[in-house]
């Protein structure tokens, strides 16, 4: 492994934190990767299908080892995407009190 760069396919703080404190060089790649559900992908496809076009879709010229990672939150059965505004998350926040929520990763 000496020879091969860890590149982490995020650029994810908490990941990041994650790989920190294991101790580990590693650099850093932007993925593009189209996060849209598939109509009738579960959530535990979804999670896997986008950590893997994560890892693929980085360009990387040196021999490397690629980690793809994503999250998927469900609530009700309905898998929830990111707010990406303030009032989104204030609904999501608010459909998500009192309520068991799963995470996939």
């Amino acid at each position: 492994m000496k020879n091969y760069q860890l590149v982490l396919a995020s650029t994810s703080p908490f990941r990041q934190e994650i790989l920190k404190k294991l101790h580990l060089d590693f650099v850093t790649a932007k993925p593009d990767c189209d996060e849209t559900p598939i109509a009738g992908e579960s959530p535990q496809q979804l999670v896997m299908r986008l950590a893997e076009e994560k890892a693929k879709s980085c360009q990387v010229t040196s021999p490397s080892l690629i980690i793809g990672s994503d999250q998927v939150c469900v609530i009700d059965g309905e898998i929830i995407g990111k707010p990406h505004n303030r009032e989104k998350a204030i609904e999501q926040l608010s459909r998500q009190s009192g309520k068991s929520i799963t995470f996939y990763t």
